[in-house]
């Protein structure tokens, strides 16, 4: 039974409450999915980091951010993942360097 209904509400008060429940409910939603699609990538990333940071490779390291990489103009599922590659977007003066498991780039300033 909700508190509404133990409460005994009524008229503004049972509409008020619901509007509040309600948005309380969309909120913990959206704290909890924030918080939990994230969960397990600090491992990942570390574990990626160790991986191509001992082979030779465009960047020469693994000091970039930590990103997803999904080629294509609209959102799409790639093995029950929105990334298509996992790895590493570097920028200096002249080049912007990826480096993942599948794909390894760079694209020069021109």
């Amino acid at each position: 039974m909700s508190i509404a209904h133990r409460g005994h509400l009524e008229g503004t008060n049972l509409w008020l409450a619901y509007s509040t429940g309600f948005l309380l409910t969309i909120f913990a939603n959206l704290v909890v999915f924030e918080f939990l699609s994230l969960r397990g990538n600090q491992k990942l990333e570390e574990s990626l980091r160790k991986k191509l940071g001992s082979a030779d490779d465009l960047s020469g390291g693994t000091r970039g951010l930590f990103v997803g990489l999904a080629p294509d103009s609209a959102p799409r599922i790639y093995e029950w993942n929105w990334s298509w590659d996992l790895g590493f977007l570097e920028l200096d003066a002249n080049q912007l360097r990826y480096r993942g498991e599948e794909a390894n780039f760079g694209l020069s300033r021109s």
